[in-house]
């Protein structure tokens, strides 16, 4: 049977139309009258007294809904006769209610139809949940299990209720782990760093029950468990027949039929257990989960509050206002936010870098590659080879880069613990003393003396270090070279992001050494820690930032503002911030720039952003929901204070603007000369 066969099929419109708000909360206050009398009645001249209660005391114009039956929508009205007669009507037509004539000794009175009860029931559960004992079903199952003999209906009074008392509080603690994320947003959304971080004092007191505190913190499932998994095994071994015979009697079955369902309710019972068990690791690691991410919330609001978010509508409007053809959207920008953009790229120290590339570029395009058909299968099995083969190969190159990997954030390291961390690297560690000897190696060896076993071979223990430095080997530093040299290129180096880790925590290492290289350029090294674990190069000389595009620009605002809604959700991961494209097109619609941002131009204008660390794309942009990485670099790049003052810039240019501009009806004032 279908569901609208049993209940009207205009049931849910006056919870969808525009007044869904003031039908449920009447609803409500008439179920709250009804829910305890015998017929979920009340006498309709005492409910149309307190709907007129009801809306006396909202004192708000609404206007009556259309409905089906020919009337059409009234003009709005503050009189609480009419809309409590009004509201009434429409619930009764709908088939919320039902109306019971009256008799002569008896009033007319209004009914809740029965078969919307349960609606009502899940309605009130939502704005009041109802707090569940979990220790008192799992005491109530213990009791009943442990007296199953003395039962004279076994399966009716005993297992059937040890079952429905372990469903339900499954279904509870499954209620609980999926809503602990919500109730966190709704405890940290739109409140201060500090006001988030006091909260966590009475975290444990407001988002878990008192009751699941208890269960939890007393062990009460494991010291139960035991036993009714006793009391279970019990039920198959000695009361098998006796529960059958009930189960026959009570489900009107066939007694064959009735001791195969027996052993698989009880089975069930095994099985609700363990995923009781499961479901409590899972609570207290979504309870970690969301902690942490609320905590990364208040961190992030103290580096950029929401007020930013005002600033960068307020330039995008700007934006929006000055273009007027495609081809201005490809123009340098020279506006406000281009004087307080914190990047200052290689340019500024000429069009050659420090470290040049290895093979420069060249204007004569590729020529195609003429290859045969190949077997695809073949093909695979040559690449994994070919690539097996130069990852595992032992040369003084590879093992170099193994020592640089396995020294990137200590000082040194054994090599029983390197085959713990590389287990598939035995050959390259072995490399390490094949190669101690040889005059480019950028680390030296220590034996121990010792011998350790690890993966079934045996090797002589030693200590690996950084290479001590000699004169011959002070002439270049390779790692601050190449740090040095990235930032000149990229301005930021992330510690989250896994290829520019060793980088980072390079110049976290030796932040004086990269300091001192940019010294006496006037430039200086900023190092950010957690959470956005990032290290900046920044120069305060005035005209020395990067230009970048007016696209660009209206790009970088725009992923900016997402990063902060992202950031503010609970649902961002504590690793990355990814915005679609469709997100991306969705901000850019809104100010309906004179052409539309394609395939080929976002990609265009990611390479700027990607060069910077600001942003990349994950994978091919070939859609809609196509991913774009957003790093925390955004704030650094445009921080709060620079855009309140670039915003407050364009709001007092406009203001001056507008004193000069001549109304369009020739009403301007007129110069009179004497």
């Amino acid at each position: 049977m279908q569901l609208f066969e049993l209940v009207s099929p205009r049931l849910f419109r006056p919870l969808a139309g525009p007044n869904r708000a003031f039908y449920a909360e009447l609803l409500l206050l008439l179920w709250e009258e009804c829910r305890h009398t015998a017929d979920y009645s009340i006498l309709r001249a005492e409910a149309v007294s307190r709907a007129e209660d009801y809306f006396a005391a909202l004192a708000k114009p609404l206007a009556l809904d259309a409905d089906d039956a020919g009337d059409e929508a009234e003009q709005p009205t503050r009189d609480p006769h009419t809309l409590a007669l009004g509201f009434l009507l429409r619930l009764r037509r709908t088939g919320w209610l039902a109306e019971q004539p009256g008799s002569y000794e008896e009033e007319p009175a209004l009914a809740f139809v029965p078969e919307v009860t349960p609606l009502l029931e899940a309605l009130e559960e939502i704005l009041n949940p109802r707090v569940v004992t979990y220790t008192g079903k799992l005491y109530k199952a213990w009791q009943l299990l442990q007296n199953v003999g003395e039962e004279k209906s076994p399966y009716e009074n005993v297992l059937r209720e040890v079952a429905g008392d372990l469903e339900a509080l499954n279904k509870s603690l499954r209620a609980l782990n999926a809503s602990i994320g919500h109730y966190i947003d709704r405890l940290t959304r739109n409140r201060t760093p500090q006001e988030v971080l006091e909260l966590f004092d009475q975290y444990e007191e407001k988002v878990v029950a008192a009751a699941y505190h208890r269960f939890k913190t007393s062990d009460n499932l494991f010291n139960y468990r035991a036993f009714l998994e006793e009391g279970l095994d019990d039920c198959e071994t000695n009361y098998l027949p006796q529960l059958a015979l009930d189960y026959a009697r009570v489900e009107r079955c066939a007694p064959s039929e009735a001791a195969p369902a027996v052993r698989a309710l009880i089975q069930k019972q095994r099985d609700a257990l363990e995923e009781m068990s499961t479901l409590i690791r899972e609570i207290d690691a979504s309870h970690v989960r969301y902690r942490k991410r609320a905590v990364q919330r208040a961190q992030f609001l103290l580096l950029s509050d929401r007020s930013a978010q005002g600033s960068v509508t307020a330039l995008l409007r700007r934006y929006a206002e000055n273009i007027k053809t495609p081809d201005q959207l490809f123009e340098p920008d020279d506006g406000p936010l281009a004087a307080r953009l914190k990047l200052w790229p290689v340019q500024v120290f000429g069009e050659k870098p420090l470290y040049p590339p290895a093979a420069p570029r060249t204007d004569a395009p590729l020529a195609p590659v003429q290859a045969g058909q190949l077997d695809e299968e073949q093909l695979r099995r040559e690449q994994k080879l070919l690539l097996d083969y130069a990852r595992m190969a032992v040369t003084e190159e590879n093992v170099d880069i193994l020592a640089r990997q396995a020294l990137a954030a200590r000082p040194s390291v054994s090599a029983s613990t390197l085959a713990d961390e590389y287990p598939n690297d035995f050959a390259r560690i072995i490399g390490l003393h094949t190669y101690s000897q040889s005059p480019r190696r950028c680390y030296d060896i220590q034996l121990t003396g010792e011998w350790a076993t690890r993966g079934g071979f045996r090797l002589e223990e030693f200590t690996l270090t950084p290479a001590r430095r000699t004169p011959k080997m002070t002439e270049t530093n390779k790692m601050l070279e190449e740090c040095a040299n990235y930032l000149l290129n990229h301005c930021f180096v992330l510690g989250g992001v896994e290829d520019q880790r060793a980088k980072y925590l390079y110049v976290q290492d030796h932040l004086n050494e990269v300091r001192a290289v940019f010294a006496p350029l006037g430039y200086s090294v900023v190092l950010y820690p957690a959470p956005l674990q990032a290290a900046a190069l920044v120069n305060e000389h005035e005209g020395s930032q990067a230009r970048l595009l007016k696209y660009e620009s209206i790009l970088l605002l725009v992923l900016r503002l997402l990063y902060l809604q992202k950031r503010e959700s609970l649902s961002a991961s504590a690793d990355q911030v990814l915005v679609t494209v469709e997100e991306v097109q969705a901000e850019l619609q809104k100010m309906n720039l004179p052409r539309r941002l394609d395939q080929p131009t976002l990609e265009k204008l990611l390479r700027t952003l990607r060069r910077y660390n600001l942003a990349r794309p994950v994978g091919r942009l070939s859609g809609l929901d196509s991913c774009i990485e957003v790093f925390p670099t955004v704030l650094l790049a445009l921080p709060d204070s620079d855009l309140a003052d670039a915003a407050a810039e364009v709001t007092r240019t406009r203001s001056e603007l507008s004193l000069y501009e001549r109304p369009e009806d020739g009403t301007a004032a007129v110069e009179v000369e004497e």
